[in-house]
């Protein structure tokens, strides 16, 4: 990817920043979900056990998911195969930050055990 599309800690949507950084420092440059990037190091860190089928769960800012499928990450349609987090669990509950309602991370992530 080429951009940041939204995130959990800014309000500045569609920030081009793999432009920003080739821009700044002449070296190709791509965007990725922080989840996606923790399954791909657990594969080259330990590639025996991290080889074919397996999620990796992040409970940060927000909860997220990379997701390998027969050894190949899995991102989706629109780079959101992994968003664990904003999976409905409530039909019209809680307010997420990502603005839609009953996402498991308006119950479960950071801001909302905070609340």
């Amino acid at each position: 990817a080429r951009a940041m599309l939204w995130s959990p800690i800014t309000p500045q949507t569609d920030i081009a920043f793999a432009d920003i950084l080739e821009a700044e420092f002449g070296v190709p440059a791509t965007m990725e979900n922080d989840c996606n990037m923790m399954a791909v190091a657990l594969q080259w860190r330990d590639p025996e056990r991290y080889r074919d089928d397996f999620i990796a769960i992040l409970l940060s800012h927000g909860i997220g998911m990379g997701l390998v499928l027969k050894g190949e990450l899995f991102t989706g349609t629109h780079s959101s195969g992994g968003e664990f987090g904003h999976m409905i669990h409530r039909p019209g509950g809680a307010l997420c930050r990502c603005g839609r309602r009953g996402c498991v991370e308006a119950y479960a992530g950071n801001y909302a055990i905070w609340r």
